[in-house]
């Protein structure tokens, strides 16, 4: 026990940005979460997930761990104000935008990945505060299903497709943008893992989280926000 206990304190001092949290992990401000341990579902796999936020015009983060060829990569990019552009990488990939919210969040997606290292790149119109969460899933054909975004103001968030999905194995991703806060946001139950990030205070915070399904219907992203007063930008999105 007590090896296993130094061997786990080297890891967080050689790594600071990593908690220890298991599964879909949550770093801090600019902080950056690693590899989401291989969650799997009806043969659908979270083979890895990031995230991270820059002051800058543009946002580069490197998956991990190379990607594996065929599988559903999911770039989820936002701003605090301006225009928030395509997100781009660094492989070649042919990236899809899934579902845009009023210009500065959104979820763009590869629905069959290039094999390789991987940078992905949320783009911003001008510079500002940048936020990006990337995905690796593998088990599925990578096609955009249904979405829908909206806003709310209330500690329970909701949002819901706007019609029932058409296979029986698909994944979930819902996004939670708090703009201008950076109130806490918490993933809804049956999501895990979870990304979230903290642009600091009095700025805004993100939350993206996922939910392998096993039957078709409308499908609803949960989550749980620090504050009723503020609005939550979200957006949900599913792929078979």
């Amino acid at each position: 026990m007590i090896t296993l206990f130094k061997i786990l304190l080297s890891a967080v001092l050689a790594f600071p940005g990593v908690s220890l949290q298991g599964v879909g992990g949550k770093a801090g401000i600019g902080g950056k979460a690693g590899i989401g341990g291989g969650v799997s579902v009806a043969g659908i796999t979270v083979v890895q997930e990031r995230q991270s936020f820059c002051s800058a015009a543009t946002c580069a983060l490197a998956f991990s761990s190379s990607v594996g060829s065929g599988h559903l990569l999911v770039y989820v990019t936002s701003l605090n104000s301006g225009t928030i552009n395509a997100a781009t990488d660094n492989n070649s990939n042919t990236i899809v935008n899934a579902e845009v919210l009023t210009g500065f969040v959104r979820v763009d997606y590869v629905s069959s990945s290039n094999s390789g290292a991987t940078t992905v790149t949320g783009n911003c119109a001008t510079a500002a505060r940048c936020y990006i969460h990337i995905w690796e899933v593998s088990g599925l054909a990578g096609t955009f299903d249904k979405g829908n975004t909206g806003t709310q103001a209330a500690t329970s968030q909701s949002i819901s497709t706007t019609a029932s999905t058409t296979a029986a194995n698909e994944i979930v991703f819902g996004v939670f943008f708090d703009q201008p806060n950076d109130d806490s946001l918490t993933a809804g139950t049956g999501f895990s893992p979870s990304l979230f990030t903290d642009g600091g205070a009095g700025n805004e915070s993100m939350l993206s989280e996922v939910k392998i399904v096993s039957s078709t219907g409308v499908q609803t992203a949960t989550a749980t926000c620090g504050s009723a007063a503020n609005t939550v930008y979200q957006i949900i999105a599913t792929f078979k």
